[in-house]
């Protein structure tokens, strides 16, 4: 392969306004960033209570420096699984209400590890259009045949569902896979629905609580809390990340004993890796003990969520563009005027539906929120 073709390749990703370069924070990840020196309102994190610099966690990620080290060794099966491990499982499991929990070192690791080991060649995928791209990338590594059903259409999803039915000779596995709430977009699935349609087809139902969890539910439990549904359900599987409004890393799928027991013997992700270190591993702990200590923060993030925008359903708030090009100049104009807000362009979303995504975080300020509003009513948006 001839050394030109990468940058054949750069130069037409910039031509169709998709080139992509990292800009480098030197602050720590609050309701404000530092970016060459500047101050900026963040707007653009999943930082969603504002605790990834909370003293709680920095007290716990320390201490257990200081008491197990830096690094975790191994595999989670060889050396590399420490008490903080089974303690933080535990306390996931708790506060999810289900037998047990499994941590993964992220949600991408969890998704594509999870989904590709639960059914198999002869089965079958289920699986909303707008889901996550690691979703999309486990069910690829599945040997099941994948049904992409359109956006939260249940009327589309039942009728894949009925058209698949198990009146075949081969009885095959059903597996339908969703996001809760959709990271683009902020709306949520239909989960009481989606349930419906598999207890009457008997389909295991995988849910992505990535954003869900701090966030939704009266105890900040996720989407299956805020919709009344029990953990214990036999055909629920939940995953969720830590390193959103946990403000920690890492990810955790949570479900019955067996089901734990399975992924340690079969989800290459989580055997193949080597674990999450000490500080991590407390750092989660102490995120989930302060979401069940205090509900101020969630109810803070929806006042102000309600703030910014009186109709929104989740702390994701997107602003349609269109265009990449013009969506990535748009970003820059916020940028100039004091706003972190990120464009959002093609492959992460469909060609043509560009658009700045906003995220509101507890510890924005009503003066923050006024002068993003502000900013936007200047750029006409």
């Amino acid at each position: 392969m001839a050394p030109s073709f990468f940058k054949e390749k750069l130069d037409d990703l910039a031509q169709k306004g998709l080139y992509r370069t990292l800009r480098t924070t030197t602050s720590d990840q609050d309701a404000t960033l530092t970016v060459n020196g500047r101050e900026l309102i963040n707007f653009s994190s999943n930082n969603y209570l504002g605790i990834a610099n909370h003293p709680a966690l920095k007290e716990a990620s320390i201490k257990a420096i200081g008491r197990y080290g830096a690094g975790s060794g191994a595999s989670r099966l060889i050396t590399g699984s420490m008490t903080l491990h089974d303690e933080l499982e535990s306390a996931i499991a708790t506060f999810k209400g289900t037998e047990a929990a499994l941590v993964f070192n992220s949600g991408y690791l969890a998704n594509t590890g999870v989904i590709s080991c639960l059914v198999g060649e002869g089965d079958f995928i289920f699986s909303d259009e707008l889901n996550h791209a690691s979703i999309i990338d486990g069910c690829r590594l599945n040997k099941a045949k994948v049904m992409v059903y359109r956006h939260n259409d249940l009327s589309h999803l039942e009728e894949l569902l009925k058209n698949h039915s198990r009146s075949t000779i081969h009885h095959p596995r059903f597996l339908i896979a969703t996001d809760t709430v959709f990271s683009m977009d902020g709306d949520l699935c239909p989960l009481p629905d989606i349930m419906k349609l598999a207890e009457k087809y008997d389909a295991l139902v995988y849910v992505d609580e990535a954003h869900g969890t701090g966030v939704f539910g009266k105890n900040g439990r996720g989407v299956v809390e805020h919709y009344g549904i029990s953990s214990a359900h036999p055909l629920l599987i939940q995953m969720g990340t830590l390193g959103k409004a946990l403000g920690s890393f890492g990810a955790y799928v949570c479900g019955s004993r067996d089901l734990i027991n399975y992924l340690i013997n079969k989800a290459r992700t989580f055997i193949f890796s080597t674990s999450l270190p000490p500080s991590v591993l407390a750092a989660s702990q102490a995120a989930i003990n302060l979401l069940q200590s205090d509900a101020s923060m969630t109810q803070k993030l929806w006042e102000n969520v309600r703030y910014f925008k009186k109709e929104a359903v989740s702390p994701i708030i997107p602003v349609l563009v269109g265009d990449a090009q013009k969506t990535m100049e748009l970003s820059q104009k916020l940028f100039e005027k004091g706003i972190w807000a990120q464009g959002i362009r093609p492959p992460t979303v469909a060609e043509g539906s560009s658009r700045i995504r906003f995220t509101v975080m507890a510890t924005h300020t009503k003066e923050q929120l006024d002068l993003c509003l502000k900013a936007l009513k200047d750029l006409g948006l």
